[in-house]
């Protein structure tokens, strides 16, 4: 299984597209997260890997039914992060108690592996469930996508009306979390997501 990863909204849904359009295979698309007005092209993760790391980050109670709808309206987005358990990321639940309620889904994630065996999956909360991922499934390489914090932060604030300095933490939490659980002996490649807006930089 091949992971594409790295914080909200700093590119890993265009470097998915980009691998999906050179050939990768990310599964069934019947299985994917619906394409919405933030990411129009689509976001090519699996829902049900994707509810599976909810859960593990927020606990067994966050139901996936909210994530789905995605209003647009800024009071129903509010009313919908509360009832889907967003509001716990205001508390950026350690990585050890994400590990352990991963592990309760060892099955999932074995099975999981095993169905996506030279594939890709791709999944921003891996930052924060990588190390159950890792101990129980066959890893190939890691994706990371990486991009300057002012402009994820700015991203999250148009989006989900979030102040600046939260943003910030936000991007820290995932960045140290990943950052604190990567291996030594996998392939990680790693991906400057500004650089593909830079004239001089981006045919390479």
């Amino acid at each position: 299984m091949n992971i594409v990863t790295g914080m909200h909204r700093s590119g890993t849904s265009f470097v998915a597209q980009c691998l999906d359009y050179l050939g990768a295979d990310f599964g069934e698309p019947d299985r994917f997260f619906p394409a919405d007005k933030w990411n129009q092209q689509g976001y090519l993760e699996n829902i049900d890997i994707v509810d599976l790391n909810n859960r593990a980050v927020l606990g067994e109670k966050a139901k996936f039914d909210y994530w789905m709808e995605q209003p647009a309206q800024r009071l129903e987005r509010i009313i919908n992060s509360i009832s889907s358990r967003k509001w716990k990321y205001f508390f950026f639940p350690g990585l050890d108690g994400i590990y352990q309620r991963a592990m309760k889904y060892a099955t999932s994630i074995e099975r999981f592996s095993d169905e996506y065996t030279g594939k890709y999956v791709k999944d921003p909360r891996f930052c924060l469930t990588l190390r159950a991922w890792l101990e129980l499934g066959e890893i190939q390489q890691i994706v990371f996508c990486f991009r300057d914090p002012e402009s994820v932060a700015g991203s999250i604030r148009r989006r989900e009306s979030l102040p600046l300095a939260f943003g910030y933490r936000y991007w820290l939490y995932h960045v140290v979390g990943f950052m604190a659980q990567v291996p030594d002996d996998i392939p990680i490649l790693l991906v400057d997501f500004d650089e593909f807006f830079e004239s001089g930089r981006q045919h390479a």
